[in-house]
C-alpha cells in the first residue's frame, strides 16, 4: 500500500464514522420521548427493587463496596443531589442524579446518614435566603422523607460523588445486582 491508499482508505473511514455518527444523532433525536419514557419505567421499577431489597444491600454492603462488578453498579434512579433556588432575579438548579453503588457506600460510611438511617436523596434549596434542606432515607425498607435543618456540612458533599453519564450508553445497572440476589450464593 502506498501513501494514496493509506489517504483514501482513512477518508473512506471517516466517511463511515460520519455517516454512522449522524444514524445515532437521528435515532437520539427522533426516539428521545420514547426513549424518555422507557427510561422512567425501568428507573421507578429499579428503585422499588432497591428500597424493596434493601436489608439484603446493607448487609453485603461491605462486599459490594469492594468487588467488581457490583461497585461499579450506577444507581441512575437516585436524585442523590439536587439544588435549586431564586437569587437575584434569577431560578437555577442542579441535580446530580449518578451515583456508583461503591460512591453511594463510601457516602455512608463517612456519614452520609440521619439518625442511624442511610440517606439516599438530598436537596437543598434556596429562595430569597431562606435554605429548605430535604433527605430521603430507608428505614424499614420504605423511603421516608424528611425536611430537616442545619445539614452536617459533610452530608452535601455526596455532590462530588456523583458522576456524569450518557443515559444512552450502556453501563452497569442494577440488574446485575437482580440477577446476584437471586442467585443462591446471596440467599
Amino acid at each position: 500500500m502506498n501513501l494514496q491508499d493509506y489517504k483514501n482508505q482513512y477518508l473512506l473511514y471517516s466517511n463511515q464514522i460520519k455517516q454512522i455518527e449522524n444514524e445515532r444523532d437521528s435515532l437520539t433525536y427522533y426516539s428521545r420521548e420514547e426513549f424518555a419514557k422507557l427510561f422512567q419505567e425501568k428507573q421507578k421499577k429499579d428503585r422499588e427493587w432497591f428500597i424493596h431489597h434493601f436489608d439484603y444491600i446493607w448487609k453485603y454492603k461491605d462486599y459490594f463496596y469492594r468487588h467488581a462488578p457490583f461497585k461499579d453498579i450506577i444507581l441512575d434512579f437516585l436524585e442523590v443531589y439536587y439544588e435549586s433556588g431564586y437569587c437575584g432575579g434569577a431560578a437555577y438548579s442542579s441535580c446530580e442524579v449518578y451515583i456508583s453503588l461503591s460512591n453511594l457506600i463510601q457516602a455512608w460510611n463517612k456519614g452520609f446518614m440521619y439518625q442511624g438511617y442511610p440517606i439516599i436523596e438530598y436537596s437543598e434549596s434556596n429562595y430569597k435566603g431562606k435554605i429548605t434542606q430535604t433527605i430521603t432515607y430507608i428505614k424499614d425498607n420504605q423511603e421516608v422523607t424528611s425536611e430537616i435543618n442545619n445539614i452536617d456540612e459533610n452530608l452535601s458533599k455526596v455532590r462530588k460523588l456523583c458522576i456524569e453519564l450518557n443515559k444512552w450508553e450502556n453501563y452497569k445497572t442494577i440488574d446485575l445486582l437482580m440477577r446476584a440476589r437471586r442467585s443462591k450464593k446471596w440467599k
